[in-house]
């Protein structure tokens, strides 16, 4: 169901859950419905990790990071402000180690995306 909505987002919301702006940005913790969420999700099984929409939405991520292949929060829920992976001005270790924690489990099985964090 994740992969087939990120297929036809443009054409369908479930449950009212669009995937638009907001569900590309990186935000903790998980919560709702989210690119973070759904990829940390689906990175848990290794029959996924080839997908073209899974390597599609790893992309997405990935587009986010800095030149030293950090993540910073494109978006924070206010009960969290002060934390850093509620910082969107500065880049989030943890967010960091969530994406990283990812990239690991795809790496596994040799199916990432080019542009993943640099070493």
């Amino acid at each position: 169901m994740l992969l087939w909505h990120w297929e036809h987002q443009r054409e369908r919301k479930l449950y009212l859950f669009g995937i638009g702006t907001d569900y590309r940005k990186l935000k903790y913790p998980m919560l709702w419905y989210d690119i973070l969420h759904a990829t940390e999700v689906l990175s848990r099984f290794p029959e996924v990790h080839g997908d073209a929409r899974f390597k599609a939405m790893l992309a997405t991520i990935l587009a986010q990071q800095d030149d030293q292949g950090r993540f910073t929060a494109g978006s924070m829920y206010r009960c969290w402000k002060g934390w850093d992976f509620a910082d969107k001005s500065a880049p989030s270790p943890w967010l960091t180690f969530l994406v990283c924690r990812i990239l690991q489990r795809v790496a596994a099985t040799d199916s990432l995306p080019s542009g993943q964090p640099q070493q």
